[in-house]
């Protein structure tokens, strides 16, 4: 059996600590990827569940082109 998901991407804001960003959440068909973690977390008793985030391009060092 072939199971074809979609695949997108939120952008939220970030109110994390320094100026005012966007935080880009992966979808996987129409839910957030936090949200999915989080109740795989919880079915399997993980402890704690969640408080994932998502990729903050403004808090990321790229390194030097080349």
């Amino acid at each position: 059996m072939r199971v074809i998901s979609d695949l997108s991407f939120a952008v939220e804001s970030f109110s994390g600590r320094g100026p005012a960003a966007c935080a880009i959440i992966p979808r996987v068909d129409g839910a957030l990827m936090t949200d999915l973690v989080a109740v795989f977390e919880k079915s399997r008793n993980f402890e704690p569940v969640g408080g994932y985030g998502g990729l903050v391009p403004q808090l990321f060092r790229y390194g030097t082109p080349g």
